[in-house]
């Protein structure tokens, strides 16, 4: 069981993030088509689910439905984010440094090659369960063996109320007698 409620993310957008790779790094990310990568964050927690952009003259900007417009942040901003492939899929951690809106610093914390399996069979797993619903919907038999469900649900739904109605009399009876 989970104890503690997370946010959503918020996502960030780098613009000319190949610039700011160290070069040490520039072989294992060869290639990469940085305009589809898009980053998360939970640094950000003033609220959810927005797009934050870095942009190549390091002001920060907030993207809220169609408007755009420069934050005046000031602190540290770490995203991640995950570059998969056929092969290999690459976990990136950045950490960002912003004073008043302006980046000061920008580093990449971590670039770790990860096997690819473990995340290509889940996706063939949820696929393939996915497309197993979706024929069982179209079956013939859906439809009458939903409509069973649903009264053989509402009988038994009625029974619990009435039984618990009886229970909760019980108490009270109780509760008045003792």
């Amino acid at each position: 069981m989970i104890e503690a409620f997370m946010t959503p993310p918020n996502f960030v957008l780098v613009e000319d993030i190949e610039d700011r790779i160290p070069s040490e790094f520039s072989e294992t990310l060869r290639g990469v088509d940085w305009s589809d990568v898009t980053f998360t964050t939970f640094s950000i927690c003033d609220s959810s689910m927005l797009d934050y952009e870095i942009t190549s003259d390091g002001d920060i900007y907030i993207r809220e439905e169609s408007l755009l417009e420069k934050s005046e942040y000031t602190g540290v901003i770490e995203f991640h984010g995950l570059i998969q492939n056929d092969e290999v899929d690459i976990e990136l951690s950045f950490k960002s440094l912003f004073f008043k809106g302006s980046l000061k610093e920008f580093n990449l914390e971590r670039c770790k090659e990860i096997d690819s399996t473990p995340r290509r069979k889940a996706q063939k797993e949820i696929i393939e369960s996915v497309k197993k619903e979706q024929f069982r919907k179209k079956s013939f038999w859906f439809k009458p063996l939903k409509i069973y469900r649903d009264v053989v649900n509402l009988v038994f739904t009625c029974f619990r109320w009435v039984l618990a109605g009886l229970i909760k009399i019980c108490w009270f009876i109780q509760s008045k007698i003792t």
